[in-house]
Order: C-alpha cells, then sequence, then structure tokens
C-alpha cells in the first residue's frame, strides 16, 4: 500500500515518557520521497528491522526490533500524536498465502513532522501495556499561524520487477506408454527403477519466458496549507494515490492488483483565552485495493516443464478486494493554571470499516467485514517543584482510559448469494472482542547542577473484563560528565535505565486446564524487563556526535505449546518460558565537509543482538522445521544433515536408496539476524544534493521451503531430480529431499543492499518567479537498486517474512516471494 493521510489522531496529556531516557529520533527529510512510514524507518535506528512484503500493492511491511520477545513475535507499540492506533500488520479476512496490508500505512508521510524510537521497557515503561516489544511515536504537523502559505508536489513511480527465477526441469521418454513420462516426468529416481529411460532432459522457466509482469506506474498529488491570525492556525492536507501492479498475465484482468485512495485532515488550534490552548484534529481515508494474489508465482515455480503445456489458471482472475473507510478525530486542551502548575487533558476516536471480498462468479463467494474502534480519554497535571539550591524537582500525575473493540464477520457461499438462507449452504462466523483499561502514572524528576538527572515513573493498568492489574515501574538515571570541552571529546553523557512492562492480556485465556504443577488457573501476561547502559558523545566541537547502548531484556512469556499427558487436548497456553536478548547499539554521525557551497554528511549505525531461550516451560516443540529449545534462539531452524552418498551402481546417478541422512535433525541456523549496519551519506553541493544509504543484515538462515518443494515427489522439477549431469552432491540433495528437508536447504541469508539513490536540485529562484513560488525542489530516487546475497531464492529478505497463523508461532520460510520492485521515482514539490 502507498502512504496516505491519517490525522493528528489525539496527543497524550502528559505525554508518557518524555522525561525517560530519550529514544532515537528518525531524520524526516524536509522532501519526503518516500510513499509509506515504513520507507522512513528503514535503516534509520540500529536494530529495529523493517522487513518490506512481496513488491505487490497491499503486501505490508513487517517491523520489529532484533531478538524474538514474544512466541507471536508481537510488533511494536505504535503511538501517533500520543494515541494508540490500529496498526495491525496482515490486515485482511482472505487467506493470502502472504503478506497483508499493515495499517499504519494509511498514515500519509506528508504529515510526519517526527519519529521516536524507543528499544524497550528500560525506557519506555510508562508508556503501558504493549511497551515490552518497544514503542514507535510519531508525531504529525500541526498549523503555523501567519499569512497563508500552501505546498503541493506531484510524483510518479516506474517499478519494474527484478529476481533470478529457476527454470523447471524434466525428463522425457518419447516413447513411454505413460502420458507423464513422455512430458517431462522421467526423473533419475523413475529411470534407476526401469520405469523410463530418458531420451532428452528439458527445461522451461514460465516467469522469464511467459513473464507475468510489466512495468508499473504509480502516481501521487497532494496539497497542503497553513495559517491563521495570532491566536489560532489551521493546516489542511489531502491527497490522492493510484497504483498499478506489477501482473500482466495474458488473459487476465489488468486489474488484478490496482489500489486507489484519496485521504483529506485538517488541524485546527486556538487560544481563546492566555494560559489556555485547544487543538482539534479531523482526517478521513478512503480506498480500494485489488488484494494481492500469490499463487501465479508459486504455481510457475512448481509447474510444467515445457511449455507447450504451461497456461496461467484462470483462477487468477478474480483476485480478492479490500475496501477501507478510516475516520479518526481528537480534541486537546492544555492549560496554565499557576506559573507552577500545567493541565491537559484529551479525548480521541480512531474507526475502521474494513470490508474484505472475493467473489468467483457462479463458484465461490467470501464476504468479510473488520471493524476496529480505539477510543483514549487522558488527564494529566505537571507540577514544577520549587529550586532547593542547585537542585530542581518536577512531577507529573496522569490518567489514561483506553479502549479497544474489534468485530470481526464473515460469510463463505458455494454461490454469489451474499447470505446465509435456509437452501444456501455457507459458513459464517463472529469474533467480537472488547477490552477497557485504565492506566494511572506518576513521573518524578530531580535535576542536580544542571548535570544529574533522576526519573522514576510508575504505571498502574487495570483491565475491566479481566479484574486483572499489573504495574510498570522504570528508573533512569542520566550524568552529563563532559561539557563544553576543547579537543577531541568535548561532550559526555553517561545514562543508565531499568524498566518492566506488560502486554495486554487478551480477553480469551482465563481458564482453566486443570491441576498440574505445570499449568496455572490465570495465564500470565508477557512481561519484559530490561537493562540499559550507555554513552552519549560530542566529538570535534560538535561536529561529529557518537552513542553507544548495551542492554539486557528478559522476557517471561505465555506459549501455545503441546501438553504432556494425561490432558486430552493436544495442545494448550503455557507460562514459565523465559527468553533472553541481549546487545548492542551505535551510531556514528558527523560531517566530513561544511562549507557555503559544499557539505558531506555520514551516518554509520551498527547493532548486534544474542536471543536464546534461557527456559522453557514445558517440553520441547516445534512447527514447520522450527523448534523452541532451552539454550536455543527461539524459533531456530533443526534439520538432518546428508551423512553420505555414493553412486553404488556407477551408472552416474544418485538416488534416495544412495544417500544416507541422520536419523536426529540438528541446529540449522535461526531465521531472524543477530547482527547488521546502515550507511547514509549525503553530499550538497550548491542547489545539488546526492544521497544514498546501505544496509546490511547477517548472522541468520532461510529456509527455501519453494526449492525443497520443487525437489519433492509432490512436484519433481528441481534440477538435481533430472538432470543426469547435474553434480552428484546436488542429486543426493535432491534425492533426500524425498524424505524431508535436510540442512542444504536452509541457507545464508546474509545481505547488503543498496536501498535508495536519491539526486534533489533547488531551482534557481529566477525560475520560481516565473511560477510565483517560494521554493522548488525536483528530485529523482532509486530503490532497491542491488543487492549482494549467497541465497539462491529470489530474494532473502521479502523471503524472511514471517507469516502467522491462528495463534502459533510465525513461521520464516521462502514459499515463493516477489522481491520488492526497483523503481526510479520523479518528485517535484512546489511551495507557495
Amino acid at each position: 500500500m502507498r502512504a496516505i493521510s491519517l490525522a493528528a489522531l489525539l496527543c497524550l496529556a502528559a505525554s508518557p515518557g518524555a522525561a525517560q531516557t530519550a529514544g532515537d529520533s528518525v531524520p524526516i527529510p524536509s522532501s519526503p520521497d518516500r510513499y509509506v512510514i515504513s520507507d522512513l524507518l528503514v535503516g534509520q535506528v540500529p536494530g529495529l528491522l523493517v522487513m518490506p512484503g512481496w513488491g505487490l500493492n497491499g503486501s505490508g511491511a513487517r517491523i520489529r526490533f532484533a531478538g524474538v520477545r514474544s512466541m507471536l513475535d508481537d510488533a511494536p507499540l505504535i503511538l501517533v500524536d500520543g494515541m494508540r492506533v490500529d496498526a495491525a500488520e496482515d490486515a485482511s479476512l482472505l487467506g493470502l498465502s502472504g503478506p497483508g496490508p499493515l495499517r499504519l500505512e494509511d498514515l500519509s508521510v506528508e504529515d510526519v513532522e517526527s519519529i521516536e524510537v524507543v528499544r524497550g521497557p528500560a525506557s519506555g515503561a510508562v508508556y503501558g501495556p504493549g511497551a515490552a516489544n518497544g514503542v514507535i511515536s510519531i508525531h504529525t504537523k500541526g498549523g503555523r499561524s501567519g499569512p497563508l502559505r500552501w505546498e503541493t508536489y506531484a510524483q510518479g513511480a516506474l517499478e519494474t520487477v527484478h529476481s533470478n527465477w529457476p527454470a523447471n526441469y524434466g525428463g522425457v521418454d518419447l516413447d513411454n506408454a505413460t502420458l507423464s513420462m513422455r512430458t517431462g516426468g522421467c526423473n533419475l529416481t523413475a529411470q534407476a527403477v526401469g520405469q523410463c529411460v530418458q531420451d532428452f532432459v528439458q527445461s522451461f522457466n514460465p516467469l522469464v519466458q511467459r513473464s507475468p509482469f510489466e512495468t508499473v506506474l504509480r502516481r501521487q498529488v497532494g496539497f497542503s496549507a497553513t495559517g491563521g491570525p495570532s491566536w489560532g492556525a489551521f493546516r489542511v492536507s489531502g491527497g490522492v494515490d493510484g497504483d498499478a501492479g506489477p501482473y500482466a498475465i495474458p488473459g487476465v484482468s489488468r486489474t488484478v492488483d490496482d489500489f486507489r485512495r484519496w485521504n483529506l485532515r485538517g488541524t485546527g488550534s486556538i487560544r481563546p483565552v492566555p494560559g489556555l490552548d485547544i487543538d482539534v484534529g479531523l482526517t478521513r481515508v478512503s480506498s480500494d485495493l485489488r488484494l494481492p494474489t500469490y499463487r501465479p508465482i508459486q504455481a510457475a515455480l512448481l509447474g510444467p516443464s515445457n511449455g507447450a503445456q504451461f497456461v496461467w489458471d484462470s483462477v487468477f482472475r478474480y483476485p480478492g478486494g479490500q475496501l477501507l473507510d478510516r475516520t479518526s478525530w481528537m480534541i486537546e486542551a492544555r492549560g496554565t493554571v499557576l506559573p507552577w502548575l500545567n493541565l491537559r487533558g484529551a479525548l480521541g476516536r480512531d474507526g475502521i470499516d474494513q470490508r474484505d471480498g472475493l467473489v468467483d462468479p457462479g463458484l465461490y463467494r467470501f464476504d468479510g467485514r473488520r471493524q476496529v474502534v480505539h477510543r483514549t480519554a487522558a488527564l494529566s497535571a505537571s507540577i514544577r517543584g520549587p529550586a532547593l539550591g542547585r537542585v530542581r524537582l518536577g512531577t507529573t500525575i496522569g490518567v489514561e482510559r483506553l479502549g479497544r473493540q474489534v468485530d470481526e464477520s464473515e460469510i463463505q457461499a458455494r454461490d454469489t448469494t451474499p447470505f446465509c438462507a435456509p437452501l444456501t449452504p455457507c459458513l459464517a462466523s463472529q469474533l467480537l472482542l472488547q477490552t477497557r483499561s485504565t492506566g494511572a502514572y506518576l513521573i518524578e524528576d530531580v535535576v542536580v547542577h544542571d548535570r544529574l538527572s533522576i526519573t522514576g515513573a510508575l504505571r498502574y493498568d487495570r483491565f475491566s473484563e479481566l479484574d486483572f492489574s499489573k504495574t510498570s515501574p522504570s528508573l533512569a538515571v542520566s550524568w552529563l560528565a563532559r561539557d563544553g570541552a576543547p579537543g577531541v571529546l568535548n561532550r559526555l553523557q553517561l545514562r543508565g535505565s531499568y524498566g518492566s512492562a506488560a502486554t495486554a492480556p487478551p480477553p480469551d485465556v482465563t481458564f482453566t486446564l486443570g491441576p498440574s504443577p505445570f499449568l496455572t488457573s490465570f495465564i500470565e501476561p508477557d512481561r519484559t524487563r530490561s537493562f540499559e547502559v550507555g554513552a552519549d558523545a560530542g566529538l570535534l566541537g560538535g561536529t561529529w556526535t557518537a552513542g553507544l547502548t548495551f542492554y539486557d531484556m528478559r522476557s517471561d512469556i505465555t506459549v501455545f505449546q503441546p501438553l504432556p499427558q494425561p490432558f486430552p487436548i493436544a495442545y494448550g497456553l503455557v507460562s514459565g518460558t523465559r527468553i533472553g536478548n541481549r546487545g548492542v547499539a551505535a551510531t556514528l554521525a558527523g560531517r566530513l565537509l561544511d562549507r557555503s557551497t559544499l557539505g558531506w554528511d555520514v551516518r554509520l549505525s551498527l547493532w548486534g543482538n544474542r536471543n536464546r531461550i534461557v527456559k522453557l516451560g514445558l517440553v520441547p516443540f516445534g512447527f514447520e522445521s522450527q523448534f523452541y529449545i532451552d539454550g536455543d534462539p527461539a524459533g531456530s531452524y533443526r534439520a538432518p544433515r546428508i551423512r553420505s552418498f555414493a553412486d553404488a551402481n556407477g551408472d552416474g546417478v544418485i538416488v534416495p536408496s544412495e544417500v544416507v541422512v541422520d536419523s536426529l535433525s540438528g541446529w540449522a541456523g535461526t531465521p531472524y539476524p543477530t547482527q547488521g549496519a546502515s550507511l547514509n551519506t549525503g553530499l550538497r553541493l550548491g542547489r545539488w544534493r546526492v544521497s544514498t544509504m546501505l544496509e546490511y543484515r547477517a548472522g541468520h538462515t532461510l529456509f527455501n521451503r519453494l526449492e525443497w518443494l520443487r525437489c519433492t515427489d509432490f512436484r519433481p522439477v528441481c534440477r538435481g531430480r533430472h538432470d543426469p549431469t547435474a553434480s552428484l552432491r546436488e542429486q543426493a540433495v535432491a534425492a533426500a529431499a524425498t524424505a524431508g528437508p535436510t540442512v542444504d536447504y536452509f541457507e545464508d541469508a546474509d545481505f547488503l543492499k543498496v536501498r535508495d539513490l536519491s539526486v534533489s536540485f533547488d531551482v534557481p529562484a529566477s525560475v520560481m518567479s516565473a511560477l510565483r513560488a517560494r521554493g522548488a525542489t525536483i528530485t529523482l530516487v532509486g530503490r532497491n537498486l542491488l543487492t549482494w546475497t549467497g541465497y539462491s531464492g529470489p530474494d532473502p529478505e521479502a523471503g524472511s517474512y514471517p507469516l502467522s497463523a491462528g495463534g502459533f508461532p510465525p513461521t520464516v520460510a521462502d514459499i515463493g516471494t516477489l522481491p520488492p520492485l526497483r523503481s526510479w521515482t520523479l518528485r517535484v514539490q512546489l511551495a507557495y
């Protein structure tokens, strides 16, 4: 999906966490040529991983901090102007077999003022439930008093599919009595047992020779206007997106992956009397998306080895669709009652009406509806205490009322009837979840000699439906050890913090599983405790800055895992598992050149994370080749190794009986990166600016599940099953695949990518005068330009997108992904 405006929904009364250890700030470009919010986060914060979807409209990104912290690998808490909003991932009721929309990307990049990122509860416990997984706080633009000033922009992008697709192989026995043997089914194993004799080996690459892709055109236009009298201000903005999809399958509708959206946002602030400020905001978003279908790629890579036998299945004519209406509003009041007392109050609502549907005329119909409402009410008081010598005190007390309601309904019918009737066979389901909580927090700040800062915070949350409460404490200490000193190190600040935070407990887990020393009658929500120590430095007179953070996190979590006998059910929720994450994050930024017409900026980020299961609540278990075992990283791959193979009869062919595979599985790597780096650099030369970003991730493995399937008896089309000229090792790996994946299909997924290359030009004053504009910028940006990797599949990053299913841990496997498209975007921005 493309960027679209979502209102400045709500500014919390006291901005909880403002007094805590500061998080990382994400730089926002003045001319934001990114299409979606996730693009703003890529490579900007060490340890924050943005995993893009599979290159199709509607395949949103997945945002996580390095290191699994919960069995479901939950997302960070997302706040927009302090408001909890719907930021659901894979937000589709249809079974897409791939990534779905990310609701965070309803927010327009053009309306973002700043983004603050907090790694975990050591700095963000006061934010309340959900802060255990980190916090991403987005602040939107407001109005400015003065004469009317407005801006408009237009940008278009050309995108192309780029990847190395494997060919399908087949052995042909022309005079065989069996049709399949004459059309590519004469594989090496069949020949070895006398079922056929190969006359030749054929190959066909459907995604190259019958390419279903075309160059994509994306279009976006928008505007913003701001102004107002001295006692108030307003801002109005809006935009329209129109994006074509990459599919161009012969005989199939060209609207298979199209996307249309518009948005309108208005905010205003007034000061009716001195000392009182009132802000209001309203946003409307509407979109129409042809939901992506991933089956053409997967079907082609498991298809025939002969082009004459290949046709694009007509089922692809009917993709799913999603209609979205999103309305959000807010009102906030801030008042100075006394010189030492400030009050804030806020109300807000974020409402989503999402309708998903799929119709195959005369055969099948699916109608789904997802309605989500977030409500927030907050009130706080900030008190500036008396100065005691060189000691300053500050206190913030606040209360926050949160509500979330999710209403999902589905109707599946075997004809076009959109509802259940007595004579209509159909399946209907309804899900209604409602959570309400009340949180109260206290923040106490102590500043000594303007060098030592101590901040303590305590938050208490009570959940109405569960009659359950949790308390989250945090403490942060910062000491300015050096400031304004001459030399290389002119500033040094040391810091440390501790915090604890819990997730919001699901409303349907308060049940008793029966008496057992392993199980409790109430399932505790996940809780993470975190310690951080670090330092920030100013170097070379402030031209360079550096930061270093060490952290240690322990997460006590609930897992959905197999239960021991004599329990009559196979799986259950079990407390007692603990996951540990230890790591380091570092940044170095500065100016190599800083002259009036020439500048060169550099920013380098580095991170590393060690993830381990410290304690397992019950017994080791696994799903889809991923396992949870004491001492291993969470969700590690395990698979058997090929012990030996030999061409016993000397025919130059390896068959399954000639391969010996270990009976036990061994560790095959972790699917989650353990280290990474990014380099952002920009060169300014007069009116020209050139910038680029490189990102590196390493330490992880990816299960090439599609290649394994291509070698199994299900659809044997890989080269090692058919071609006698393939190496004996390749034949042995393919032959062993018939009994299950060996470690050979778990590949090194390290990569280095050129994320983007941007060239901007500020139009001269003479040209702007002719346009009657006060500013104009032209920008050309290339994205996803180059990837260096040893992975044999299409793309190790897109293939690593985790897919979740029904409360089980997410699985990470490449099942035939379309890499993010390579694009060139031209943007023109005018200011009046």
